[in-house]
């Protein structure tokens, strides 16, 4: 996966937008946008999950927009934004907005449409 990491998050970092798109597949593709604050523990651990399953999952098919709301406040009103982390799932429909804890990969992954139906069901 090809990186652009100006989020803030890492040593020598700007804070800014990450984008990481990864080429192009047949398959469904997909479109993301997280929501972070800064390198809070929650935002990075969202980031974290959120990366690896696009390496894993949906590599070659995804684009993945990383917003720090702390340089950019105007993105909550425009995506009506109440949390942080938020990851909103733009494409491929339904949109989808998953809010809370992001670290949780299995809850990610069914929230993402990327398990089976009855299939690792997040714990509640």
């Amino acid at each position: 996966m090809s990186t652009t990491d100006q989020s803030g998050i890492g040593p020598g970092k700007g804070t800014e937008f990450a984008d990481v798109k990864v080429g192009s597949d047949a398959n469904q593709s997909y479109v993301l946008t997280l929501y972070i604050s800064g390198v809070s523990p929650r935002s990075s651990a969202a980031l974290v999950t959120i990366q690896r399953i696009c390496d894993q999952e949906l590599s070659g098919r995804v684009e993945l927009n990383v917003v720090d709301i702390r340089l950019h406040p105007e993105a909550l009103v425009e995506d009506r934004i109440l949390a942080i982390p938020t990851l909103i799932k733009r494409l491929p429909p339904p949109l989808r907005q998953i809010i809370g804890d992001l670290a949780n990969e299995q809850r990610v992954r069914v929230a993402l449409d990327l398990v089976p139906m009855g299939h690792g069901q997040p714990d509640r």
